[in-house]
């Protein structure tokens, strides 16, 4: 008897309170929203899922990196400053392949990705290394830098002495039928070559000069 009293009380107050907790939901004032949705929504993390999601403040990372692109309007310093937008930077296309022209040499002979560039030397001269003694002038650059000589105009060298244009001299010996001696003889030319000069044994040692 009393279990059944105390199970009617219990019910008694369980009603009164759900009454409260009705007339107290029912009294409460409508608050609207202050903007349309989604704004003054509660902000959702970063998270793993496929959607995009945009972050209005700065995003900051020890390291950072993308499995497929990463991209923006702007590219900034360090400390966010000196920025270049992608027109600045050429428009962002870069160099995607190289082909080898005149004097330049690819390795592989396309380059797409990576390679060597070297000069041509067949095609390019290298910088001059070679010099010419007093008397000569380079008549050719070789291709690796060095020179071949030649006496300078009006000048003629032999046996390392300069003679001028026009020089002859005794370059050899002949011997006469006649018992005596003669000579053999060489010009200096103007383009710096020596001629074969006047020979024979009507010449005597005294007429000219002796080209060591």
């Amino acid at each position: 008897m009393q279990s059944t009293f105390s199970l009617q009380k219990m019910t008694f107050l369980a009603v009164i309170v759900l009454g409260l907790l009705s007339y107290n939901f029912m009294s409460a004032q409508w608050t609207g929203p202050t903007a349309a949705a989604p704004i003054n929504n509660t902000s959702a993390p970063i998270n793993v899922s496929s959607t995009t999601q945009t972050k209005l403040g700065n995003f900051n990372a020890n390291i950072l990196s993308a499995a497929t692109s990463t991209w923006s309007p702007r590219y900034c310093d360090e400390l966010g400053q000196n920025c270049l937008t992608i027109a600045a930077m050429g428009g962002g296309s870069g160099v995607t392949q190289l082909t080898g022209g005149a004097g330049i040499t690819l390795s592989p002979t396309t380059i797409t990705t990576t390679g060597t560039i070297n000069i041509n030397q067949t095609y390019t001269q290298r910088r001059i290394t070679g010099t010419c003694p007093a008397g000569q002038a380079i008549r050719q650059i070789n291709v690796d830098g060095t020179v071949i000589c030649q006496a300078s105009a009006s000048t003629c060298l032999w046996k390392g002495i300069t003679y001028s244009q026009g020089a002859s001299c005794r370059t050899g010996s002949l011997s006469c039928f006649s018992g005596g001696s003669g000579y053999t003889s060489q010009v200096c030319m103007a383009d710096g070559t020596w001629q074969s000069g006047s020979s024979g044994c009507s010449l005597s040692q005294g007429t000219l000069q002796s080209c060591p």
